[in-house]
């Protein structure tokens, strides 16, 4: 799956390796991982291997597209030319091609969200404020935390009119992870997945388990102790960085 992140002069494109399974990690502070009783959907081991043994060409590509970040006027049309009203731009199998925003509050306007959510875009949460600098972001407290998810994901259903229960998804700012303290709130308040992690793009990539960031347990990865269970992570894979000179990192 591909992310497409928009943010000031910066986009990044993100290769997401896995989405909706939980992993095991494999190393010396962990036991081996048993693929016997580790079986997708629910769990699957670290490794090069494609899940139930298909060949590249078997396997279809799926694209997720996803930005960050306010909606107003500024990028309006943008949206709108990606995914016009009358649902013209298509899948394969005739569906409309929708996205994920993942909205942040300052200078968003909620019509336009509204608006989009009835075209069949997914509004996920980004945050309140956007704090700046990005390490505050992983110094947070929970209490601060807790203020920034769960208040953006208020203003979402009660501005933009979205069912409170439709709100599932989590990114934060910067891409920068809170530990096990951003998952508890996730957890504990029902949200279905988070969006945040991310992973330098290594040599082969095909369905490798990507290594965590440093801080982040392993119990995250949904392990045996079935430790926020329920919710779903995507490690994703940093393909490259492409600045306003459209130069590669």
């Amino acid at each position: 799956m591909i992310f497409l992140k928009s943010f000031s002069y910066q986009f990044y494109i993100i290769f997401a390796l896995f989405y909706g399974l939980s992993f095991q990690l494999q190393g010396s502070s962990q036991q081996s991982c048993d693929p016997t009783s580790c079986t997708v959907p629910d769990c699957r081991c670290s490794g090069l291997n494609i899940p139930g043994g298909f060949h590249p060409e078997e396997i279809p590509q799926i694209v997720l597209l996803a930005f960050d970040d306010a909606v107003n006027w500024d990028n309006w049309g943008y949206y709108s030319r990606l995914f016009p009203a009358d649902g013209s731009r298509k899948n394969p199998n005739g569906c409309p091609i929708a996205m994920t925003l993942f909205v942040s509050h300052n200078y968003t306007d909620y019509c336009m969200i509204r608006k989009l959510h009835r075209r069949g875009i997914e509004i996920a949460d980004h945050s309140l404020t956007h704090q700046v600098p990005h390490n505050w972001w992983s110094n947070a407290t929970k209490e601060e935390l807790a203020i920034e998810i769960l208040t953006q994901r208020n203003n979402l259903a009660k501005l933009a009119e979205i069912p409170l229960d439709e709100i599932r998804g989590w990114r934060s700012p910067f891409l920068q992870p809170t530990g096990d303290t951003m998952f508890e709130i996730l957890w504990e308040n029902n949200f279905t997945y988070d969006a945040t992690l991310t992973h330098p793009f290594p040599r082969n990539c095909w369905l490798q388990h990507p290594t965590m960031p440093e801080g982040i347990l392993s119990r995250i990865m949904g392990d045996s102790s079935g430790y926020f269970d329920g919710l779903q992570r995507t490690p994703s894979l940093r393909l490259c960085r492409l600045l306003s000179k459209q130069t590669p990192d």
